[in-house]
């Protein structure tokens, strides 16, 4: 399934609750909406469907004997497989201290029983949406990194540290801005400044746009202050 275009159609949702009547009317109701559906009827079998065949969402029932929903989902954000499903909760518990329980371990969202089928559609919705984009993002962020001229924030030693170019090592920190204004901005010569200050002629309008576009390019370590 495509990352950045996830949606309702064809979306993968593992469906946990130890009521077979609740399992029987969630299949049944998302099916019907183009859902790909799993049920299962308890913690541990929720745990090994999840990571064999990690679904798009999973709405997991909190009262279940032997492990409740809680620990599920405490395990399945431990586990570097299925940490990032969007786990939305199911409960007949409406207390406060419930809903805060299940968002501190790691839930998206919290639906009370008796369900209506078209709230959970839409939340449903809603999670993956978010999840695509939060996808979309990532893509991007790592294309960014490949692209980037840089490596950890620093600029490559290759160019800045050659004879002719280090600038770091400079004792005249006024000189250093002149100098590195003349080699980044184009239409700038080294006749324009003498010693760190303008020439006679005074730089053009654009020029002067283009001194001001260096002064966010570089700045010497001696005047970081100012």
């Amino acid at each position: 399934m495509n990352n950045t275009q996830l949606n309702s159609f064809g979306a993968n949702i593992l469906v946990v609750d130890d009521t077979p009547d609740n399992l029987r009317v969630l299949s049944a109701s998302l099916m019907k909406r183009g859902y790909q559906v799993r049920c299962v009827k308890n913690g541990a079998m929720a745990l090994i469907t999840a990571k064999k065949a990690p679904p798009d969402l999973i709405l997991l029932d909190i009262k279940m004997p032997e492990m409740d929903g809680y620990e599920v989902c405490e395990k399945l954000k431990a586990d570097a497989h299925t940490r990032e499903i969007p786990v939305i909760f199911l409960s007949a518990l409406d207390d406060v201290f419930d809903k805060v329980k299940a968002f501190q371990v790691g839930g998206v969202d919290y639906i009370t029983k008796p369900f209506q089928i078209e709230e959970i559609v839409v939340r449903i919705q809603h999670q993956l949406v978010l999840r695509a984009a939060k996808a979309e993002i990532c893509q991007l962020n790592a294309e960014l990194e490949q692209k980037s001229p840089t490596k950890n924030g620093t600029i490559r030693r290759s160019y800045w540290q050659t004879p002719s170019r280090n600038y770091q090592t400079q004792t005249n920190p006024t000189k250093t801005f002149a100098t590195v204004f003349t080699r980044c901005a184009d239409g700038f010569t080294q006749s324009d400044f003498v010693d760190g200050a303008p020439a006679k002629s005074a730089p053009t309008q654009s020029k002067k746009q283009k001194l001001f576009i260096c002064s966010l390019v570089y700045r010497p370590r001696s005047l970081q202050n100012y």
